[in-house]
């Protein structure tokens, strides 16, 4: 039977990906652990598998409207699919407390930068002319890796200014491939975490799925008319609550032990 929460959680989440392209997902993990109470373990898993799958459904919307350099794309993710089950099976064993209370502070992080941008885009006349590196292209496949496996994010908040710099596409160039990169990543953790063995709630999957596609769908015909500015802004402020809401709660309740 489909449950209202879990779809609105979902519409949520796919509403914030589709309009900013780059950070969407983190939402997905305090919606599974305080939304609907799931242990830290298998809302890792949850949230792999969930971003992936929004994640290519905003990709394939995207690669309609011919705003994805494909072959980038799979260059760019070989690094981060190698290394995000493998930091997922290295970190399993650390307390729920300090992954959230680092997880609150990776939220606080990404809504300043998304205010105060740290990462500056750096877009060129040409795709064709760029010729990165492979260490650029292996740091930063290695950085989305370790993101992915030990947060359960998609860490687009941080490739699509990183495909900016390495390949200097333009700007929504860079947030549809970004979703190839965040499905391809994020499905390889999820295969990772698989591994680790436990049954997972597949209704809370179906009903995230299922609001968070037709969130993503209906913010992909918006993103051309809200501009980056307020969306990246209400998404920011939105992090910041939430962030500050998960460390009290984490700081509070080691402070009580």
């Amino acid at each position: 039977m489909l449950n209202t929460e879990n779809i609105l959680f979902g519409g949520l989440v796919g509403v914030a990906l589709g309009l900013t392209g780059s950070g969407g997902s983190i939402l997905v993990i305090p919606f599974l652990v305080y939304g609907l109470g799931l242990p830290l373990h298998t809302a890792l898993a949850l949230s792999l598998l969930i971003v992936a799958t929004l994640s290519f459904v905003g990709a394939v919307r995207q690669g309609l409207s011919g705003e994805i350099a494909w072959s980038q794309a799979l260059s760019f993710s070989i690094f981060g699919m190698v290394i995000s089950p493998l930091v997922l099976h290295l970190t399993r064993h650390v307390s729920q407390e300090i992954h959230l209370t680092l997880f609150g502070i990776l939220m606080l992080f990404i809504a300043l930068n998304m205010t105060f941008p740290f990462f500056k885009t750096a877009q060129g006349p040409s795709l064709e002319g760029s010729k990165p590196s492979a260490t650029s292209l292996g740091l930063g496949g290695v950085s989305v890796g370790v993101l992915s496996g030990f947060f359960g994010v998609g860490s687009g908040f941080l490739i699509v200014p990183l495909l900016t710099l390495i390949f200097r596409m333009p700007y929504r160039l860079a947030v549809g491939t970004s979703l190839v990169v965040v499905a391809l990543v994020s499905f390889s953790g999820f295969m990772g975490a698989a591994t680790l063995g436990g049954p997972l709630p597949w209704h809370i999957v179906r009903d995230f799925i299922m609001g968070g596609s037709v969130g993503i769908l209906v913010a992909s015909t918006l993103v051309s008319r809200v501009s980056e500015t307020l969306s990246r802004r209400i998404f920011a402020v939105l992090l910041l609550v939430i962030g500050s809401f998960m460390l009290y709660e984490n700081l509070t309740h080691a402070s009580r032990t």
